[in-house]
């Protein structure tokens, strides 16, 4: 797999991992909190990255390793924050009683810029780290804060206190538009 996560995987994780790579002969890119030491393990998603040049093919080889319907594919539309690019992609979430993943399916050809999107998230200023690993302490272990106050806070956190430039995601999922802020 690519990009060492900063986390250590269970070795079921692993195994997991290892085999659906192997099946969908593609390489994984960790992004997000597992990259950082604001994951928390067994509530924190893994969030990875599949680049391909034939996008229905590899959904097709996913969704078959996870048994998973095309239902669970949502088309995906993300806007890069540096270059105003606009790429469109796939996310198929999963969770079973020893992983809770979710995929981000991308063309080849914008591996580059998305990399680089995620790549500049995983160095974080110390305050910034500590905050992170506060408000999901708090959330996750007294669940005393709601989710959406947890999700504004850490996009807030992550967009307005690092980089000051929100990233904007935006999911198409059965005619519906949802913007989510991502990590």
């Amino acid at each position: 797999m690519s990009m060492d996560p900063y986390q250590k995987l269970t070795l079921q994780q692993e195994i997991f991992l290892d085999q659906l790579k192997s099946y969908i002969d593609k390489p994984l890119y960790f992004y997000g909190s597992i990259l950082r030491k604001d994951y928390f393990p067994g509530y924190s998603d893994i969030d990875i990255d599949i680049f391909t040049n034939n996008s229905s093919s590899t959904i097709l080889l996913l969704t078959s390793f996870l048994n998973l319907s095309n239902k669970d594919v949502s088309k995906t539309v993300y806007k890069m924050d540096t270059s105003h690019n606009v790429i469109r992609g796939h996310k198929v979430k999963y969770a079973n009683d020893f992983i809770d993943v979710e995929f981000s399916i991308y063309e080849e050809k914008n591996k580059d810029e998305i990399l680089k999107q995620h790549l500049k998230k995983q160095y974080m200023p110390f305050y910034i780290l500590w905050t992170l690993y506060v408000l999901k302490f708090i959330y996750y272990t007294f669940g005393i804060v709601p989710q959406k106050i947890y999700t504004t806070c850490k996009s807030w956190l992550i967009d307005s206190m690092y980089d000051y430039q929100p990233t904007e995601f935006i999911t198409l999922d059965k005619n519906v538009f949802m913007v989510e802020k991502n990590e």
